[in-house]
């Protein structure tokens, strides 16, 4: 099979029809066919024609050439299918979401695919400032268009990408709460005395960190009451009230985290309780689907996140502790981890970080005694450390040590 060749790669040789010297140049590869996209010029000398090739050669460098008709419409669309093949549901309708109404539905997708150019790019930016978007959902479409763009320049479609050389302004990261200590045990008393299926829920979360759709993912088969873990090895996620069971977010979310006795206790009467609903369900032959799930739904279907959600906040109020989010269990934890001067590196892997650094970083949060301590008085931060005492030491037959 012959070498295919590349976008500026070309060669110069006399037409024997005409005498004149034709020259022929590479432009790229048509997206659906495979095609070879060529450029073709006559000359009247070997050496016109070469000029020619070098000039075109500069341009394609440049961007400035290219044969494709596909507008930048065309091209996502043919990207979001691609993506429709290799992502999860979930994560594959949120691109088509954004694309679609923050690229597709807008002017510029209208451009030759060729046509889009930073200036473009910041036009359209502006447009959905204009339209009063968020600055976070600027960011995200600007980043899927990106993504888009890149793998044209992959695939040879394209010779640059215009979204590189202009971005919007990095929104301002969500700020993440946290419950102070002496709520999370006022949160889970109260919990305890409701006696609901959920207390399990929350205390493993404040204990392990263990994300929503981890928690809504586990099965009886990953946890080991007898070494005391739990292992991370499915999720369970929601598409428009739908349950869908997938792997976890990435290869370091697939983990194994430790857990108390106090825990593997609670683990354990969850399990024979659950076990008997079970038992029961299916001795009255009611409806009852095996998941082998640790949270499940009456009929032991996935428990719905937004009954998840309620609990939680019927909770908090009756609690009468800080309104967090369900999701700030794991800065809670991460706080008070870190300051139990637990090591960073645990933290980030019992989180299911692969940096340290982020997760230091996102989910840490000083409370207000933390604060507190920090507001040092003059004499107290800037005092002397105390001076080093020698001990002296003697040998065992009495002589002193040099």
């Amino acid at each position: 099979m012959a070498r295919r060749r590349s976008p500026g790669e070309g060669s110069v040789y006399p037409d024997g029809k005409t005498g004149r010297w034709r020259a022929v140049i590479v432009l790229g590869y048509d997206p659906e066919t495979g095609n070879p996209q060529r450029k073709t010029s006559r000359h009247g000398t070997k050496a016109a024609a070469q000029t020619w090739l070098v000039e075109q050669r500069a341009k394609i460098t440049r961007g400035e050439v290219n044969a494709t008709k596909l507008t930048l419409a065309d091209w996502l669309e043919q990207w979001l299918s691609h993506k429709e093949r290799t992502l999860k549901s979930n994560s594959s309708q949120n691109y088509r979401f954004v694309l679609t109404n923050y690229v597709i539905d807008k002017g510029i997708a209208a451009l030759k695919l060729t046509s889009v150019d930073p200036v473009s790019i910041r036009h359209w930016l502006h447009g959905l400032q204009d339209e009063g978007k968020s600055a976070y959902m600027l960011a995200k479409a600007h980043s899927y268009l990106g993504m888009a763009l890149r793998d044209a320049v992959r695939l040879e479609i394209i010779h640059r990408n215009p979204a590189e050389n202009e971005r919007p302004a990095s929104p301002p990261q969500p700020e993440l709460a946290r419950l102070p200590a002496a709520d999370v045990f006022k949160l889970l008393e109260t919990a305890a005395k409701l006696e609901h299926p959920l207390h399990c829920y929350v205390a493993l979360a404040l204990q392990t960190a263990l994300r929503k759709e981890e928690l809504l993912g586990l099965r009886w088969a990953d946890v080991d009451l007898e070494r005391m873990t739990v292992t991370v090895r499915q999720t369970v996620t929601f598409e428009r009230g739908k349950a869908i069971f997938g792997p976890p977010k990435t290869t370091k979310a697939r983990r194994t985290v430790e857990v108390d006795t106090h825990t593997a206790a609670m683990l354990a009467a969850h399990r024979s309780r659950g076990w008997a609903h079970r038992a029961k369900r299916l001795e009255k032959k009611r409806r009852w689907e095996e998941h082998d799930l640790v949270f499940p739904s009456r009929v032991g279907t996935p428990m719905p996140d937004k009954t998840v959600r309620k609990f939680w906040y019927d909770l908090v109020g009756k609690a009468g502790v800080l309104k967090v989010r369900l999701y700030d269990t794991r800065s809670t934890w991460g706080s008070e981890a870190a300051r139990k001067r637990m090591n960073p590196k645990v933290i980030a892997d019992r989180m299911g970080h692969t940096d340290a650094r982020f997760t230091m970083k996102r989910y840490v949060r000083p409370d207000d005694l933390e604060r507190r301590e920090a507001a040092l008085s003059i004499a107290e931060l800037y005092a002397p450390e105390p001076p080093l005492k020698l001990v002296e030491t003697t040998k065992a037959d009495g002589e002193s040590a040099a």
